[in-house]
């Protein structure tokens, strides 16, 4: 596997002249991202354009190191937007990653209300194999939900936003080494800084008490966003944050009475307060474990693992960003 420093020398330098600035198609509190046009290639890329001033002043810079570092280290992960150059300017740092024409899947869940049972499937497992490259990578992302989950021009997911995530090298455990138990003969997790990042209705409890980094936070969030396919609503509500919050952090929920019985099962077995509970986890056998859930696996709906990417998408492509812009004096200024 490549590290991040092999991986980043191939990164092509690139600077703001190599392309054409076409339009505005996101912002977040420190970053505006643009559709732009390669001029040498003619090919489409999404530029996260990251103002210096503001990420100083909202003490930030550790973030966005940290997410360059986790995109270089998934180049060429299938299910994650690629990073295809970065460079910077006096005010600016620039990503320039895959640009994703269809939106995201939060889209297309609020317009139909919620997705079929074979939609629910099919996206729910290519999830589960992108949270399986990002283990295989030691990468969690930590904010996990479908608004960063984009779609590609068929219509596969593409994660993106990997600015709360962390990197755990091969030599690092996410528990102590020294086989050293605690009062009731469990293995102790380590405890780092840790801060609430996300939307606190996909955030898995252990993030929001500020407890230990465990890549069973992702699999938190994948059942929160499998019960929002599955009914259009968010598994944990109420009427303020503060009361969302402590619904998280108790596992405080309740499945409407006519759910499906196999996904009632897989959720019952994904949010779980400890999490080296959940399914998927190394302590309950790994994702090879979570891919053999009935829902998965259930005649005649069998998933077929590794050839995902090879299947039509369910789900019919109506959220497209723009077709390719003509290009004219009114592109945008940078």
């Amino acid at each position: 596997m490549a590290t991040a420093n092999s991986t980043a020398s191939r990164i092509p330098k690139k600077t703001v002249k190599d392309f054409k600035f076409i339009k505005e198609i996101g912002s977040g509190s420190y970053s505006t991202v643009f559709l732009t046009i390669e001029s040498a290639t003619n090919r489409e890329f999404a530029i996260k354009a990251v103002r210096k001033d503001l990420v100083t002043k909202e003490k930030k810079t550790s973030q966005v190191v940290r997410e360059k570092d986790i995109l270089a280290r998934l180049t060429n992960c299938n299910y994650v937007v690629n990073l295809y150059c970065a460079f910077q300017d006096d005010k600016t740092l620039y990503f320039g990653l895959t640009y994703c024409p269809n939106g995201d899947l939060l889209q297309y869940i609020n317009d139909s209300g919620h997705f079929t049972e074979e939609i629910v499937r099919f996206y729910s497992a290519e999830l589960v194999e992108a949270l399986e490259q990002l283990q295989n990578r030691h990468i969690i992302h930590r904010d996990l939900k479908p608004e960063n989950i984009l779609l590609s021009d068929d219509m596969h997911i593409q994660l993106t936003d990997f600015g709360s995530g962390v990197i755990y090298d091969n030599s690092e455990s996410l528990f102590q080494t020294d086989n050293s138990k605690s009062v009731d003969g469990e293995r102790k997790s380590i405890k780092r800084t840790n801060s609430f990042v996300g939307t606190a209705q996909f955030v898995a409890p252990e993030i929001l008490k500020r407890g230990a980094i465990h890549v069973g936070s992702d699999l938190w969030s994948l059942g929160c966003i499998i019960y929002q396919m599955t009914t259009g609503k968010h598994l944990f509500r109420g009427g303020h944050e503060y009361d969302i919050i402590n619904s998280v952090v108790r596992a405080s929920y309740k499945l409407p009475d006519d759910f499906s019985p196999v996904i009632r099962d897989l959720l019952q077995k994904l949010i779980r307060l400890e999490p080296s509970e959940r399914l998927g986890t190394q302590e309950t056998g790994g994702m090879k474990k979570l891919k053999e859930h009935a829902f998965f696996s259930e005649f005649p709906h069998d998933t077929k693992w590794g050839q995902l990417l090879n299947q039509r998408s369910p789900l019919e492509a109506k959220h497209k960003l723009s077709s390719r812009p003509q290009i004219s004096d009114d592109e945008v200024n940078i």
